[in-house]
C-alpha cells in the first residue's frame, strides 16, 4: 500500500494537478498526499517492512537544511526566517525520504521508477500538445518577445488609405517548452529530462525489442524532442556531457575514471571559452557579474555566507549551483551539500562492482543513476539549482538502491570518516578556488 501512495505523491509532485486544474488549488492537495504517503509508510512498517535508514545522505541532508535555516538567524537575526527556510525545503527532503522509505526492494524501486517516468511522459505530452495547438500555452510555453516585437504590436501610424494601421517593424518571439511547479523554467524541464534518460534506458531488454521500443525508445524520443524545444543552452551541454560519460562507462574500462576527469576538464575549458567569446552577449556578461558577486558574498562571510535565498533579495541568481551554494550558505553549507553528492557517487561506484546473479540489476541501476547525477552536476554549472527537487530525487534513488543492496547481503566497501572529510574538504576548497580562477579568466 505504502509504495502506491508514494507513487501517487511523486506523480503529483511532477504533474502538479493543483496548478493544472485551478479548482484544486484551495484544497491543499500536496499536503493531503504527503500525509497519505506517510501513513502508507507506517502501515508498511507495521506489516513488517523495514526500510534502511543507514544512508549517510539522510544525516548530511538533514544537517544541510538545518544549516540553511541557521544562516537566517546568523546573518539576519531573523528566527522566523529559519522556520520559513525549513518550510521552503520541506518538499525537497520529503521527496528524498519518500524514495528511501518506500524503495525497499528492487520491485518497489521499479514501481517508483515507473511512476517518475510515467509522470514525466504525461508532462511532456501535455507540453507538446500546448506547444503545437496553443491549448494551455500560458502554462506550458514560455514566450520571449524581443523589444522590436513589442514595438511592432504597438506602433500605429497613418496607412495608405488614410486610416490608422499597425506597421510591423521587425522583431520576433521565441517559444520555449516548460512545465508546472518547480519545472516552470524551461531549463529545469531540460535538466530533469536529461537526467532521466539513463533511468529510462534501464528498461531496455534485448530479448524484448518490441516492448523496449514502446517503453524505452519512444519515451526517450519524446524526452529528447522536448529537450530540443526548451532551447536550453546549458541543457544541450549537459546532454553532450551525458553522452561522453556514457561512452566512457561503456568503452573506457580502466580508463573510465581518467576519461571522466578529462570530460570535466573539457567542460571547464568550454565554459571559459564560451564566456570569453560571448562577453558581448548580455547573458554571458550578466553571469560573469553574478559569479563575481557570489565570490564577494563568500568573502564577506566565509562561514555563514549571505544567508539562505539572499540572491533572491538581489532579484537575480548566480546561474551556477556551486557558486549559489557557497555564496548563500558559506563554506560549511557548501561542504554539506558537496558531501551528500560525494557520498552518493561513492555509493554508486561501489554498487557498480557488486556481483548480482539476477541479470546484474544492481550494477545496471547504479551505472544509470550515476550518469543521471553526473548530468545534473554538469547542468548545475549553468543553473542555480542548489535546492532543486530534481537533485533530491537523484540522491534519493541511489540511497534507496544502497539500502536494497544492504538488505540482500551486499555490503559495499565503506570509507573512513576522516578520509571522507578530507576528500570533501579538498573538493570544497578546490571548487571555490576554481570558481575564482574562471571568473578571473572571464575578465
Amino acid at each position: 500500500m505504502g509504495v502506491f501512495l508514494a507513487m501517487v505523491y511523486l506523480a503529483a509532485t511532477l504533474i502538479r494537478p493543483q496548478e493544472l486544474y485551478v479548482e484544486l488549488a484551495p484544497h491543499n492537495v500536496m499536503d493531503i498526499l504527503a500525509i497519505l504517503a506517510l501513513l502508507g509508510v507506517g502501515l508498511d512498517m507495521s506489516l513488517g517492512s523495514r526500510p534502511s535508514l543507514r544512508a549517510p545522505q539522510i544525516a548530511l541532508l538533514g544537517a544541510f537544511i538545518g544549516w540553511a535555516a541557521l544562516t537566517m538567524v546568523a546573518t539576519l537575526w531573523w528566527f522566523g526566517g529559519a522556520w520559513l527556510t525549513v518550510q521552503t525545503l520541506s518538499i525537497n527532503i520529503f521527496v528524498f525520504l519518500v524514495l528511501v522509505l518506500n524503495g525497499t526492494s528492487r520491485r518497489r524501486l521499479a514501481w517508483l521508477r515507473a511512476a517518475i517516468l510515467g509522470s514525466m511522459e504525461v508532462v511532456v505530452v501535455l507540453g507538446l500538445h500546448a506547444y503545437y495547438t496553443g491549448t494551455r500555452e500560458d502554462q506550458f510555453v514560455l514566450i520571449h518577445r524581443s523589444t522590436e516585437d513589442t514595438l511592432a504590436e504597438t506602433d500605429f501610424s497613418e496607412g495608405p488609405s488614410g486610416g490608422l494601421q499597425r506597421w510591423a517593424i521587425g522583431g520576433g518571439r521565441s517559444r520555449r517548452l516548460r512545465a508546472l511547479g518547480f519545472l516552470n523554467d524551461p531549463n529545469d524541464l531540460a535538466q530533469i529530462l536529461i537526467a532521466l534518460l539513463p533511468v529510462t534506458w534501464l528498461g531496455w531488454r534485448r530479448s524484448r525489442p518490441f516492448l523496449g521500443t514502446v517503453t524505452v525508445l519512444l519515451p526517450m524520443g519524446l524526452f529528447l524532442w522536448a529537450i530540443v524545444l526548451t532551447h536550453s543552452r546549458g541543457g544541450f551541454i549537459a546532454l553532450a556531457a551525458l553522452a561522453a560519460f556514457a561512452l566512457n562507462a561503456r568503452f573506457g574500462g580502466r580508463l573510465s575514471r581518467p576519461l571522466d576527469l578529462a570530460t570535466w576538464a573539457g567542460l571547464l575549458v568550454l565554459l571559459v571559452a564560451f564566456f570569453r567569446l560571448g562577453l558581448a552577449d548580455e547573458s554571458a556578461f550578466g553571469r560573469r557579474e553574478m559569479w563575481s558577486e557570489g565570490l564577494s558574498m563568500l568573502k564577506g562571510s566565509p562561514v555563514w555566507g549571505a544567508g539562505f535565498d539572499s540572491y533572491g533579495d538581489r532579484e537575480r541568481v548566480a546561474h551556477n549551483s556551486y557558486v549559489h551554494c557557497f555564496a548563500e550558505l558559506g563554506l560549511v553549507g557548501y561542504w554539506l551539500w558537496l558531501a551528500a553528492i560525494v557520498a552518493t557517487l561513492k555509493q554508486l561506484d561501489a554498487l557498480r562492482a557488486v556481483p548480482d546473479a539476477q541479470q546484474n540489476e544492481l550494477p545496471r541501476w547504479a551505472s544509470a543513476l550515476r550518469l543521471s547525477l553526473l548530468s545534473f552536476l554538469v547542468s548545475a554549472l549553468f543553473l542555480s539549482r542548489t535546492y532543486s527537487v530534481t537533485l533530491f530525487l537523484l540522491l534519493g534513488l541511489p540511497a534507496a538502491l544502497a539500502g536494497v543492496a544492504r538488505m540482500k547481503g551486499h555490503r559495499p566497501p565503506s570509507w573512513g570518516v576522516f578520509p571522507f572529510v578530507a576528500e570533501v574538504s579538498t573538493l570544497t576548497v578546490a571548487t571555490v578556488a576554481l570558481s575564482y580562477v574562471i571568473v578571473r579568466l572571464m575578465w
